[in-house]
């Protein structure tokens, strides 16, 4: 492994287990409505660093240098800009996390809202009539009585962001995916796992599946992570059994929209060892034909089911990851994370074909950090930092289409 490999993939794990990953998706912000209900002033926000702890972004757009801002972790891509999440100043043990949306027209930035206490993003979302629904948790992640999960929710059309609700203890790796109108949440409690939904339309909340968890001692049946193929109506289900006197499996339970098992496929022999098999996912995604899964480890695995069986496939290894789809297509993408070569693997899942090919950069040592898709536009994180003296090149995001990387 390549030091400037090494590091970012140190780096990443840092913040995902510790923080937050990186996060990018779609949405769409009317050019009209960039202003925040502030005591009825719209609140421009200015480009200088406000803490140290804030990472310069230079953003391109087709090439061109069109803009830059600071920000810590999260970016979202809308369709004439970002949103993106900026560290606050801190009041004693009080995190201020303030987000934004960034318009590349007129290059400015207008504040959506902030949230206090603030300790940690995970990386699903759900994109929702102009809407952008995701989790964050906030006290101590550490401690079931001294934590909330949140659901927030912007809204793109008159950027705002709110808070859909609050609950003590939740699970600060709970995960999110979407169907029509509603959001589709898996969630592990004290007691329990569950599958729940929140629709958007009525603002109700209900309970689907549940599984009985103990979370502090690791034993019993987890939900570790959920992924919705509309095509197919199906909800597939990253199902973890660990009971005291039996090895830990994983399995992948498909069911249709009322929960009705169709399929069950055992995956527990693509890790290495134990250790994995019950550790948190960072991703998941899975239809009738192929599934990808990635932990906060090494493990990366692309697979087809065959019958009874899967069969993976070799292009990709722990160097890649699945760029994250706002709308879920037939062609999947994947980047070489933190290694100079940058390579991208783009696999069409109803052929079970892929072609491969390297992104240019104009600066040979730049590296991919994170990359966002959906349909033909991409959205491209690149850094790069010295492994031996430490120096950076500043960070860059790349807003650029897939039809213009050159793939067969």
């Amino acid at each position: 492994m390549s030091q400037p490999m090494y590091w970012s993939k140190m780096k990443n794990r840092i913040i995902a287990l510790v923080m937050m990953v990186f996060l990018l998706q779609l949405g769409g912000c009317n050019e009209d409505t960039y202003s925040i209900n502030n005591n009825n002033d719209k609140t421009i926000v200015p480009s200088n660093d406000e803490s140290n702890l804030n990472e310069k972004l230079i953003i391109y757009n087709k090439k061109q240098v069109i803009g830059e801002i600071y920000h810590f972790g999260n970016i979202m891509q809308i369709d004439d800009g970002i949103v993106y999440s900026k560290w606050s100043d801190r009041d004693g043990s009080n995190t201020v996390m303030e987000y934004y949306c960034y318009n590349y027209n007129d290059n400015k930035s207008v504040q959506l809202g902030k949230i206090n206490e603030w300790s940690l993003q995970t990386q699903e979302t759900a994109y929702i009539n102009n809407h952008i629904y995701f989790f964050v948790s906030t006290g101590d992640i550490t401690s079931y009585d001294n934590r909330e999960l949140k659901l927030m929710d912007i809204d793109l059309e008159h950027c705002v962001m709110s808070e859909v609700f609050s609950e003590t203890g939740g699970f600060p790796y709970s995960t999110i995916d979407q169907i029509n109108n509603r959001v589709l949440m898996a969630k592990v409690n004290k007691d329990g796992s569950s599958i729940e939904e929140y629709n958007t339309k009525t603002g109700q909340i209900k309970k689907l599946k549940w599984v009985k968890y103990d979370d502090e001692n690791n034993v019993g049946e987890a939900i570790r992570n959920l992924s919705v193929d509309e095509e197919n109506n199906t909800i597939s289900l990253l199902v973890l059994k660990n009971d005291v006197n039996e090895s830990p499996t994983l399995s992948i339970e498909m069911y249709d929209y009322n929960f009705n098992l169709l399929k069950k496929h055992n995956i527990t022999s693509i890790f290495p060892d134990e250790n994995e098999i019950i550790q948190g996912v960072l991703f998941f995604d899975c239809t009738d034909s192929y599934f990808y899964y990635e932990n906060f480890s090494v493990t990366r695995y692309l697979g087809l089911f065959k019958d009874d069986s899967i069969e993976k496939i070799d292009v990709i290894d722990e160097t890649f990851e699945m760029s994250h789809e706002t709308i879920k297509d037939n062609y999947k993408l994947f980047y070489q994370l933190g290694d100079n070569r940058k390579s991208l693997y783009l696999f069409n899942i109803k052929k079970s074909q892929g072609s491969k090919l390297t992104l240019k950069t104009e600066d040979e040592r730049y590296y991919i950090i994170n990359m966002s898709k959906m349909k033909d536009h991409l959205a491209i994180l690149l850094d790069y930092k010295d492994p031996d003296s430490g120096d950076k090149l500043d960070t860059v995001l790349y807003n650029i289409n897939l039809s213009d990387l050159g793939f067969e």
